[in-house]
């Protein structure tokens, strides 16, 4: 269970700092920062291409955020709640903000992977905040954690969906003579969101940390079973299927097709539609009607989807719709490995920090495997290969077998799915 034990703020009383000026704030800044996400990370490996890399060179930087978080989630553990909410959102988002101007200002793409390194700190600190004061006010107000936190994804994610739509518009605007320019200026906009983030994040509540911080390891994890093997090996296919295949392979095929950057936004912002609705609706599905069902059909449709885009020469409309179908198996291999996770490991915290570092690892892996997919077999090969990785999660699905908990919390008190981070 996810448990916030503090001292108590002697400079402002809890139940003042709880009050609906802290409340909206807190909500402003979560849909803000979502915003400022989204608004760049689908368009990453497009504006490598424009900088003059390669799309293997695309991959790396697309994933290279994994290692930023790998590193914060097996040293941060025990740091990062124990710091005041506050000031660790304000600077996750300057933090964010700094990488978007330093590829704003960038002229090669070694730089945009750079920034895109640093930033994985920024959403990682803002993850962990955020989630601390989410529960820390929900407490306050009496409301459990699962509903707290359901609360903080809601806003985090109707930001991040409202990114895409609005960075191709952005960028087509700006991008007319030169796409790089384009999405420079895109970059430009995003730190500035992210600046504004930062200053909404000084008007939250004071909620102090939870003790001395510590730079460790994890405690253990408690993985044991082939089973509960098999789940971190699932956590690490939703990862591969967010970065390399939702974040790589359908922009660069929209790019290969001719799309524009507005084109592009409205491709891309299909499927964050789709993958939000799955990622709010299939937890709730899933207890009544088990986990693997699910699971087990989006991975088939995912496969359906990426053999189509592999073997099919698809007009732009063809990848618009893939991409919209794709958010189902986006969104569903991202939430029910981690309440699978919850459903069979004794400690919920511990299985929630195992899934979040297999899903690191796999970010990591997935784009290096797609990087040298599209370095030795093209677009079409990779998506070849990603249709592999999904038959592969199919099989690691029926290892797991089902493990459906009979509510829609676990007993352990963890909510079923952690937010997404691209």
């Amino acid at each position: 269970m996810i448990t916030i034990a503090g001292r108590r703020d002697r400079t402002r009383p809890p139940t003042a700092a709880a009050g609906p000026v802290g409340a909206g704030a807190f909500q402003a800044v979560v849909l803000v920062t979502g915003m400022g996400l989204g608004l760049t990370a689908p368009f990453t490996a497009v504006l490598v291409l424009a900088l003059g890399g390669s799309t293997t060179d695309a991959a790396l930087t697309v994933s290279s955020m994994g290692l930023s978080l790998l590193i914060v989630d097996l040293f941060g553990s025990r740091v990062l709640p124990r710091l005041g909410s506050r000031w660790v959102l304000c600077g996750s988002s300057l933090i964010f903000g700094v990488g978007a101007v330093m590829t704003a200002l960038s002229t090669v793409w070694v730089v945009a992977l750079i920034a895109r390194v640093l930033q994985g700190f920024g959403a990682a600190l803002f993850m962990a905040g955020g989630i601390h004061l989410a529960v820390r006010l929900g407490q306050q107000h009496r409301r459990s954690s699962a509903a707290a936190i359901g609360g903080f994804n809601a806003a985090w994610f109707a930001g991040i969906a409202i990114g895409p739509l609005t960075g191709g518009v952005v960028a087509g605007w700006a991008g007319s003579a030169d796409p790089a320019d384009g999405y420079r200026l895109l970059f430009a906009v995003c730190a500035g969101v992210n600046l504004l983030a930062a200053g909404l994040a000084l008007l939250l509540p004071r909620v102090p940390g939870t003790g001395r911080p510590r730079l460790s390891l994890p405690r253990g994890l408690g993985l044991r079973g082939a089973r509960v093997w098999a789940v971190m090996g699932l956590a690490a296919t939703g990862q591969i299927v967010r970065s390399a295949i939702a974040m790589t392979m359908v922009p660069l095929a929209g790019e290969a097709v001719g799309m524009d950057s507005t084109a592009l936004g409205g491709t891309l912002f299909a499927l964050a539609i789709t993958d939000i609705t799955v990622m709010a609706w299939s937890s709730r599905w899933s207890e009544r009607h088990g986990r693997r069902p699910l699971l087990i059909g989006s991975l088939l449709w995912g496969a359906a989807l990426t053999t189509t885009l592999a073997l099919v020469d698809p007009p732009p409309l063809v990848v618009a719709a893939c991409a919209l179908g794709l958010g189902v198996t986006v969104g569903a291999t991202w939430t029910l490995p981690t309440a699978m996770a919850v459903d069979l490991m004794a400690d919920a915290e511990s299985a929630v920090s195992a899934y979040r570092i297999a899903s690191d690892i796999g970010m990591v892996a997935g784009g290096a495997m797609a990087a040298l997919a599209l370095a030795t077999v093209g677009l079409s090969g990779s998506l070849l290969a990603a249709t592999g990785v999904l038959l592969l999660g199919l099989l690691l699905a029926l290892v797991v077998g089902e493990t459906r908990m009979p509510s829609t919390t676990s007993a352990k008190g963890t909510p079923a799915h952690a937010p997404a981070i691209d």
